[in-house]
């Protein structure tokens, strides 16, 4: 067997786009979203707001990402 670790950054160019991206492909997160009261939806985002801050540049946010690649063959 084998494993590479490839690296696969993402680009946004704001948090409003990155969340807005984040909630149309996460199926499971977007089902719990809806759940939520404005005010629990509202301090969910202000802490991903802090959580993304140290990644956020003048180009927008680029969150770090490493992908694991398996690869294996029966002999």
């Amino acid at each position: 067997m084998t494993v590479d670790k490839i690296s696969s950054p993402l680009h946004s160019p704001s948090f409003e786009d990155w969340w807005a991206r984040t909630k149309a492909i996460a199926g499971p997160l977007s089902a719990m979203l809806a759940w939520l009261d404005e005010d629990k939806t509202a301090e969910l985002e202000q802490r991903l707001r802090e959580s993304v801050a140290p990644y956020s540049n003048e180009s927008g946010i680029d969150l770090p990402g490493l992908t694991l690649l398996l690869s294996a063959h029966r002999q």
